[in-house]
């Protein structure tokens, strides 16, 4: 099995299949949002870069390309997986053959493997969560919590993420609803929101797709705002308009 732990994972936008909080405060609510009194003026290309990528669904993507590779798929050596039924169970807390060191759990529960899937049920919502899930071996998130719900709708998907997770070192927070069409484009649903570290909390709203060919945009409203322009934005480097400024090129530092 080709996993994240095991190669490394090449993050492109143009392969969103999957798509997307606050801290959670423990309630099934969901999390409390916070004042979106964030700010986007002044900042660095990094932590803008890091706000685009997790508002594309960039977190969302990693977590579920590594549950598509685990669910439904026993392995032997690091990470342990085990599945009963619809549930497929990953836990970390070992090194890997390419030497990542990998933490924590992913619970699966009716998600679709690449391989194969014996108990998923496409009618049914897919489940993952993650509990402390940490991977120092690939090009994802070093570190993330939270959990990823698919639902098929009788007009396309439901997809609804509650993340905290960190990549390139910068922690991101994420509640947010995609409710998107059969032929890709979705919508941010009202009250959707993301914190990113060193910038605040900001509101998100506005329609894009995920697969070619990319159109529309996002925007991130806090104090000021930053507008992402995701047809002319790659995974590496997004076009970024802040605060009214000029668009410019956002790009990752790695």
């Amino acid at each position: 099995m080709s996993t994240l732990a095991r190669s490394t994972l090449p993050i492109s936008l143009l392969a969103l299949a999957l798509s997307v909080g606050a801290c959670t405060d423990g309630d099934d609510d969901g999390p409390t949002p916070v004042p979106n009194t964030g700010v986007f003026a002044g900042q660095d290309d990094a932590h803008l870069h890091r706000a685009a990528f997790a508002a594309v669904g960039g977190d969302v993507f990693y977590l579920g390309f590594v549950a598509a590779q685990y669910a439904s798929d026993a392995s032997p050596t690091c990470p342990a997986v085990t599945t009963a039924g619809g549930v497929t169970t990953v836990t970390g807390g070992c090194v890997t053959d390419g030497g990542a060191h990998l933490a924590g759990r992913l619970i699966l529960t009716n998600v679709e493997g690449v391989a194969n899937a014996p108990a998923y049920d496409r009618s049914k919502p897919s489940i993952i969560e993650a509990q402390g899930w940490e991977d120092d071996g690939g090009d994802g998130l070093a570190a993330v919590d939270g959990t990823f719900t698919l639902t098929r709708t009788a007009t396309g998907e439901s997809r609804v993420a509650r993340l905290d997770s960190t990549a390139l070192g910068i922690r991101a927070q994420l509640d947010v609803t995609y409710d998107c069409a059969a032929d890709g484009m979705c919508t941010i649903a009202p009250g959707s929101q993301l914190q990113v570290d060193g910038i605040g909390a900001t509101a998100m709203a506005e329609s894009f797709r995920f697969d070619e060919p990319l159109v529309g945009s996002i925007t991130l409203a806090g104090a000021d705002q930053m507008v992402i322009d995701v047809a002319t934005s790659t995974e590496r480097c997004f076009r970024v308009a802040v605060a009214g400024a000029a668009p410019h090129d956002a790009c990752a530092v790695r």
